[in-house]
């Protein structure tokens, strides 16, 4: 699979690089195919082999060798798998305990076993933990799914029960009667004393035939002759909403439907639950019977998504300035993976979103269009994410005040969102091909790092003026 990935450093978006997904002995790895993706030109198929590596691909079994071992053993493998989203928040201080905060975010029917690894590698230093023992989240039971990752097994594990319908097979009993002219104009009933059943020898596929071979009642017409009425079969039919059930009546036969005889599997429904009609010499049998299933997996998968949220000062990392490479793994999969650089006294914050180029829309070009203006949003709405001495410093500041939505506008293939909050400002940019519930969440995070960023702000000036007591004495003249 080919997916374009972004990087959203301290607000700013940096991409995207085109990455291939491949599975190579067993494990999922990304090719990294450079910043620029192939121009597609109308009626003409992309070729996407490059012709002057297959070229140097035939020159020896030496070169072969040597490429074979590259694309093996050399390939990036910081790749970010499936349409997980990730970002990271912190504070980088030289001889500090790294914090802040990792979220990421999986999608309606994903779900990540609880057992998986988070691996923190920086300075050729990895440091390997268990992800239950930091995550706090309630842990559900299914199958391990996320999109796009090759995941197996079921279990316990972290994830958003998605929905499905269910169209199932219902089985029922038509009972089928012969009918009898008898001239006499008596009304009598006849009934064998000793009724047989035997099976029917004309095969109707998928179905049971029995025949009884008895009277069940009889009738006078207008003419004055009697009509006796004998149950002939019992057939057991099945039926769903895309499979009717058709039955063809030989000439003097009738149906109806046994009571009490719909089930689906050992569950009895009502018998209402399908409908029978007669079209000419046809019995027509058909259901809208369905139910919504809960689970994980491909055929699960909806809009919704869920925020997963791990604090950095849980795992007591002492790292260095360079790369700083957070993983998800299950045993040998990758559930995704994040690349970020600290520096001292930067603030960490970068984001990573995969978009599958398959999935890709038609840009829009040199085109301006006006959002709709967002309410304000409640400082209190959003303080449960900030730190106790982050939400003091902001209250004591601002009181219960709001972020205003300043400006809002969607230009090209891009969503600009301006915030302000007394004297502060920001501004921030997202893909419109971004669907609601992640554009949602993502900019609620945006919101978070913004009132973060105010606070590390507040906090530093506070320290700035520390009282002396040194000088506090009394001077006479």
């Amino acid at each position: 699979m080919v997916y374009k990935k972004y990087i959203k450093r301290n607000g700013k978006l940096y991409g995207p690089y085109i990455y291939e997904s491949k599975r190579v002995n067993g494990k999922v790895i990304s090719e990294y195919h450079g910043s620029e993706e192939p121009k597609k030109e109308k009626g003409v198929k992309i070729n996407k082999f490059n012709y002057k590596k297959i070229f140097l691909f035939f020159i020896g079994a030496i070169l072969l060798a040597v490429l074979i071992y590259f694309f093996i053993f050399n390939i990036n493998k910081n790749s970010f798998s499936g349409n997980v989203i990730a970002s990271i928040n912190s504070f980088y201080e030289q001889g500090k305990i790294l914090d802040g905060v990792l979220e990421f975010s999986l999608n309606e029917g994903e779900l990540i076993p609880a057992s998986s690894k988070i691996i923190f590698e920086n300075s050729n230093i990895s440091q390997e933990f268990n992800l239950r023992d930091f995550l706090d989240s309630p842990i559900s039971e299914g199958k391990y799914y996320v999109k796009d990752v090759e995941l197996e097994g079921e279990g316990e594990g972290y994830g958003l029960e998605g929905e499905r319908v269910i169209y199932p097979e219902l089985s029922f009993t038509l009972k089928i009667y012969q009918t009898i002219d008898d001239d006499s104009e008596e009304n009598t009933e006849v009934l064998e004393e000793n009724p047989t059943e035997e099976n029917i020898s004309t095969p109707i596929t998928g179905n049971s035939i029995k025949s009884s071979g008895r009277f069940l009642s009889s009738f006078f017409r207008t003419t004055g002759s009697v009509i006796s009425m004998e149950l002939k079969l019992d057939i057991q039919g099945k039926v769903s909403k895309d499979n009717e059930f058709v039955y063809e009546l030989n000439e003097g036969e009738e149906a109806e439907l046994e009571l009490k005889s719909v089930y689906y599997g050992e569950e009895n429904l009502p018998d209402k639950t399908i409908e029978l009609k007669k079209e000419d010499n046809k019995i027509i049998i058909t259901t809208e019977y369905s139910f919504v299933e809960k689970g994980y997996g491909e055929d699960y998968l909806g809009s919704k998504n869920k925020k997963l949220t791990l604090n950095l000062e849980d795992f007591n990392l002492s790292v260095e300035e360079g790369d700083l490479i957070v993983k998800v793994i299950y045993e040998d999969d990758e559930i995704f993976s994040l690349n970020t650089v600290i520096k001292e006294g930067e603030k960490i914050s970068d984001e990573l979103i995969e978009i599958p180029l398959e999935e890709e829309k038609e840009p829009i070009l040199n085109e301006e269009v006006e959002i709709k203006q967002e309410e304000p949003i409640l400082i209190r709405d959003i303080g449960k994410s900030l730190t106790s001495k982050e939400r003091e410093a902001i209250l004591n500041k601002f009181g219960e005040s709001s972020i205003q939505v300043v400006n809002s506008e969607k230009f090209k293939d891009r969503i600009i969102i301006n915030y302000a909050l007394g004297e502060y400002y920001i501004e921030y940019s997202y893909d419109s091909d971004l669907d609601k519930n992640t554009l949602d969440s993502l900019m609620e995070e945006d919101r978070i790092k913004f009132l973060k960023d105010i606070a590390k702000s507040l906090v530093q000036e506070e320290n700035l003026a520390e009282p002396i007591n040194d000088f506090k004495d009394n001077y006479t003249f």
